[in-house]
């Protein structure tokens, strides 16, 4: 018997040369409907509507256009603001530049910004941008009237009033532009970001040096006419050994590129359900997504970007965008009901990273959860909370991943209804184990299982759990700790009988500085190994007396230096 095909129809517009998908339906009739609905309002060239086959597995057959149009011409119709409930306040140069303050310009500018492919950071921070915004109609008397708005009410103030200081601030940073306009500042790829960190200090002292940072940005992204072009030149600043400062900044320069949910869409491209798009977005999220460098090259250099440091508040924004699709009410596989949960336990395995934690953040974590409750009819059943809190924690395979997610869950308000069960879960989690293989994978190297357990005690010391219970499960973990750190699967392997004395310290001031312990009785193991080998050997020349006279003076150096940043005083 032959089973029914099933096919996807899809409305895409050409833009830049593009194809992006607009909208999808499942029935031919209502897609070529809603394109000839919609043909005169569209953005681009050209609408058309594509019939892809969709086979069991999930995979998808080739494209075949059902019907095509050119996209009337029309006038390039003026932007309005796009309508937000919240916004930081902003009374000086420092609050301006603060990321809430430009992330709140990408949500109220959005479609400005988007037409013109500017992010708020170039916007505050070209002249020639700034005064473009400025002769927009009443776009930026708009935009400065709702944030002022709020912030009044928020801060309880005068509308009027703040209104008008806000505006001052405005007319400020235009002043400041044009007084950088007149200094001629290069771009950055004129000494690379680190230097022109170091010159905008030059420029403006430390008060205006993220000022003169980002005009020198700015002068770097003109031209970049597209996202695309716009995230290869920012990620390709995000060089190796950077100052803290300016990795930062460009993690989150590219948290405002994908803000955007049509960036993410030209990325990730066609997807044949939601879950498929939301298991790429998480993959990428934690710097895992697998991806064909040669035919997406910028999207395998996000990837890259999102495995590396400094890229919190970009990740921030991305599981947000996942938070809101789990939390919602569409599907997230085509049939929903079971299906939908394997999917919902596939999307938050991929949430993991390497360290063992759930990277989702409390919002991905309250998401999570209003996904999973859907699954019970009476919330209110004996036993069903409790239910819901263990088999929720169960849809993760590591044990250190159910327990940080737990922690997240905690600060949200669905947390606060599952607050006894969730404690219930955690203490079983943390006090009952033997060892901490029980936290992680008992293969992981030993870096891998000691960071997983320092991510569980973060994740309990930001928990919102009272300092009692805190206190019990760290002195847990920290007693698992301890009993490893002396097993020979650590120190019997760098502090063993048989090795050098120097080959002993050296390994045992590599671990105490290697950022895998913490202050304590983890810490007090090693630091007491090695103040009993200086001891025993009566100091540091004690420990080299076994070297020749050739090799002793540079290892007496490192030893020292070692010593040294250990805080022993070398």
């Amino acid at each position: 018997m032959f089973k029914k095909r099933e096919y996807q129809f899809e409305v895409q517009a050409e833009r830049d040369g593009k194809w992006v998908t607009v909208h999808a339906e499942e029935d031919e009739h209502r897609a070529k409907k809603f394109a000839e609905a919609h043909l005169s309002s569209a953005e681009g060239t050209v609408l058309r509507v594509t019939r892809t086959r969709v086979f069991e597995n999930g995979e998808l057959g080739s494209d075949y256009t059902i019907w095509e149009q050119p996209i009337p011409a029309k006038a390039e119709r003026p932007v309005s603001i796009v309508p937000i409930d919240d916004a930081p306040m902003c009374e000086t140069f420092t609050d301006l530049e603060r990321f809430e303050a430009r992330r709140c310009a990408t949500r109220l500018l959005r479609r400005y910004l988007d037409r013109h492919f500017l992010t708020a950071t170039e916007l505050m921070h070209s002249m020639r941008e700034f005064r473009r915004l400025r002769d927009a109609d009443m776009l930026l008397p708009s935009a400065v009237s709702r944030v002022s708005g709020i912030q009044a009410r928020n801060a309880g103030v005068d509308p009027r009033k703040r209104n008008d200081d806000l505006f001052r601030l405005v007319d400020r940073q235009f002043d400041r532009l044009r007084e950088a306009a007149s200094r001629g500042l290069p771009s950055i790829d004129a000494a690379g970001p680190g230097k022109a960190w170091e010159r905008a200090e030059e420029y403006g002292g430390p008060d205006q040096q993220f000022f003169y940072f980002g005009v020198m940005l700015s002068k770097h992204l003109e031209g970049a006419q597209s996202w695309d072009a716009k995230l290869e030149r920012i990620i390709e600043l995000k060089l190796p050994r950077l100052p803290q400062e300016v990795d930062l900044v460009l993690g989150e320069l590219i948290a405002e590129v994908i803000d955007g949910a049509s960036v993410l869409q030209e990325l990730l491209g066609r997807q044949p359900d939601l879950v498929s798009a939301l298991k790429m977005l998480s993959d990428l999220a934690v710097g895992g997504l697998e991806v064909d460098k040669t035919r997406q090259p910028v999207l395998a250099a996000l990837n890259g970007a999102f495995g590396g440091a400094n890229m919190d508040t970009a990740r921030d924004v991305l599981t947000a965008r996942i938070a809101r699709e789990v939390g919602g009410r569409n599907d997230l596989t085509r049939y929903g009901g079971d299906g939908d949960v394997d999917a919902l336990g596939e999307i938050v395995n991929r949430l993991v990273d390497e360290n063992g934690r759930f990277a989702g953040g409390p919002d991905m974590a309250e998401a999570v959860a209003s996904r999973f409750s859907r699954r019970f009819d009476d919330l209110g059943a004996r036993g069903a909370m409790e239910r819901l809190t263990r088999e929720m924690a169960e849809l993760f395979r590591l044990p250190s991943a159910r327990i940080t997610f737990l922690c997240e869950l905690l600060s949200m308000p669905f947390g606060h209804r599952l607050a006894g069960d969730i404690m219930t879960v955690l203490t079983a989690a943390i006090t009952r184990p033997k060892h901490i293989n029980n936290f992680t994978y008992y293969r992981h190297p030993v870096p891998r299982k000691l960071r997983a357990v320092l991510m569980i005690r973060d994740g309990i010391q930001a928990a919102s759990m009272r300092d009692k219970e805190k206190r019990i499960f760290r002195d847990r973990l920290d007693q698992l700790t301890c009993e490893y750190l002396e097993s020979d699967e650590v120190l019997g392997r760098i502090d063993g009988e048989a090795l050098p004395l120097v080959k002993r310290l050296r390994g045992l001031l590599s671990l105490q500085l290697s950022g895998l312990l913490w202050d304590g009785p983890v810490l007090d193991v090693v630091r007491n190994r090695v103040i009993r080998h200086l001891t025993k050997s009566t100091g540091l020349e004690g420990a080299l007396a076994e070297l020749s006279e050739d090799e002793r003076p540079a290892i007496r150096a490192e030893l020292k230096g070692l010593l040294s940043r250990a805080g022993f005083g070398g």
